[in-house]
């Protein structure tokens, strides 16, 4: 099993720095100083909780908005995509019937294959 390595306080930070002022991503920054990128990523967390720069009230109540609205849509989606069925009692739309004679001029009345009125 590996032991880990202690790493100093100004190890730490200038690496968090490497990430947080610049573009370079987690993981090239971790490869460049032998470290995995995971570590690194811990480093960060623990300084953005130690010098508050975690996201403030204001975007979690957004985020929460933004998921009730997620919901909502989801709910709505599926409410298109899978229409009510009709109840049984209810009458067939004019255009669902068709009216037909046969050949002794005898009107018929012709339903919908697939539906019962």
């Amino acid at each position: 099993m590996a032991r880990k390595k202690p790493y100093s306080q100004e190890f730490k930070n200038e690496a968090v720095r490497m990430v947080l002022d610049g573009p370079r991503p987690v993981v090239h920054a971790a490869r460049e100083l032998g470290i995995r990128d995971t570590t690194l990523g811990n480093w960060i967390a623990a300084y953005k909780r130690d010098h508050g720069q975690l996201p403030s009230q204001q975007d979690a109540e957004k985020s929460e908005r933004e998921r009730e609205l997620e919901r909502e849509n989801r709910k709505l989606r599926e409410q298109v995509a899978f229409p009510k069925k009709r109840l049984p009692s209810s009458q067939p739309r004019i255009s669902d019937v068709q009216v037909r004679t046969d050949r002794h001029g005898a009107p018929s009345v012709l339903r919908p294959r697939g539906r019962r009125t």
